[in-house]
């Protein structure tokens, strides 16, 4: 959805709604991590829906660390996986419809230029201008490519062909992947169990654009695999989300006034500055885990998944409606609807360009204004994000610069920021 230049107008991007519509995610299992060192006190309880939480790994490599010293204090962190626990994955047990790319405004002349660009072979040329897999519509040329033919692809043919395709909301396997850091791409398959010939045709599959590594052919793995029990793992394996896991820590006698400033906006300090106290007290001091730092609404869903529902609306449940809820509660269902969206950033916000604080909201923009992802503030570059509408896409923390090369399309994101004025 733009943002116009001068006037802060936003309109929808389709993109902008398309969720990985593959797995719908009902239940999930409860995983509970602890503080290293359990506080005196614990802040107002939270109702959270046990049935929503995923399942919580540490990713192979135990990545973690410390973000630098800020407003926010001392924050450590550490990756860990979610995905969606075998017992609660529909799985749809008819043979997948074969690859169908539609090419919206294309003529043969750009397709050939594509081809070209893609770096295909001439053979690879040859079957993909085939008449008999292509239809001249009104809207452009749809193609119907052999499943052998898109598995022969090279990784960078793939990368460019299928951004191409991610230009159009038809393509929805290229417009809204699995996406995974390249990184920690490893991770992806790390104790998955899955058939090594499984996994060896996944890889081959496997695309890049910037810093994360794409999957879009599930269809033609899944077409290979015989059982249930196959497709399940194999679906949990491509479903897992890296995410972080932060906590604060304080030493004994640390001053936690400016803390519990930074941390209680939103009117919560009164609840937040006790808590921070009781640990500065203890002798060795202690560690406090993020999630009894944030707004009850951020609190209620973090590592949790959407629930399928009936209601069009909780389809919805997006970066948007996530975010301007952040400090509501109970969230204000309307923020579903694009329209009170744009209204609320234009009336109830305003743009900051100074230190960021807690609550913060971060668009992202491609070149020509178009909004395709929000996000909230927490600290340093981490932030509170649903990368989707989809019920397969959790609520996470996660680094802003891995959000930028999620939506990032080999595109340079501007990033805007926006404060509520009534906090």
């Amino acid at each position: 959805m733009p943002l116009n230049e001068t006037a802060n107008v936003f309109r929808i991007s389709r993109l902008g709604w398309l969720g990985i519509a593959l797995v719908v995610l009902a239940p999930w299992t409860v995983v509970l991590w602890m503080m290293t060192s359990a506080p005196a006190s614990t802040p107002p309880a939270v109702a959270v829906d046990a049935s929503r939480l995923g399942t919580i790994t540490s990713d192979a490599g135990q990545k973690s660390g410390q973000l630098p010293i800020g407003p926010w204090g001392d924050l450590e962190y550490s990756t860990v996986m979610i995905e969606p626990p075998a017992e609660v994955i529909p799985v749809d047990d008819s043979i997948p419809q074969p690859p169908k790319w539609s090419f919206n405004g294309y003529t043969e002349s750009k397709l050939t230029a594509l081809w070209e660009a893609a770096g295909l072979t001439a053979a690879q040329r040859q079957t993909l201008d085939d008449p008999a897999i292509r239809k001249m519509l009104p809207s452009g040329l749809v193609l119907q490519p052999r499943v052998e033919d898109v598995v022969d692809l090279s990784p960078a043919a793939r990368a460019k062909i299928y951004t191409a395709l991610a230009e159009f909301p038809e393509n929805v396997p290229q417009c809204e992947p699995f996406r995974f850091r390249a990184d920690s791409a490893d991770d992806w398959f790390e104790g998955t169990d899955l058939a090594p010939e499984t996994i060896a045709l996944t890889r081959s599959l496997l695309y890049q654009r910037n810093e994360i590594v794409l999957f879009s052919d599930h269809d033609i793995v899944l077409r290979g695999l015989a059982s249930t029990a196959e497709r399940i793992r194999f679906l949990k394996a491509v479903s897992r989300k890296p995410a972080l896991l932060v906590q604060l820590r304080l030493k004994h006698g640390q001053e936690t006034e400016s803390l519990a400033r930074y941390w209680g906006r939103g009117r919560r300090s009164k609840d937040i500055e006790p808590l921070l106290a009781s640990l500065a007290r203890r002798p060795d001091g202690g560690t406090l885990d993020l999630i009894h730092l944030l707004p009850r609404f951020a609190r209620s869903l973090i590592y949790t998944f959407p629930l399928p529902s009936d209601n069009r609306d909780d389809e919805n449940h997006d970066c948007h409606w996530t975010s301007l809820n952040f400090y509501n509660d109970p969230p204000d269902e309307q923020y579903s609807k694009i329209d009170l969206v744009k209204r609320t950033l234009e009336s109830s916000y305003y743009p900051v360009a100074g230190e960021p604080m807690l609550g913060d909201i971060i668009l992202m923009l491609r070149p020509g204004g178009v909004v395709i992802h929000s996000c909230v503030f927490i600290a340093d570059d981490i932030v509170f994000t649903k990368n989707g509408p989809g019920y397969s896409v959790p609520w996470q923390i996660a680094r802003l610069d891995y959000v930028v090369s999620f939506y990032g399309r080999g595109q340079e994101l501007e990033l805007r920021r926006y404060r509520r004025k009534d906090l």
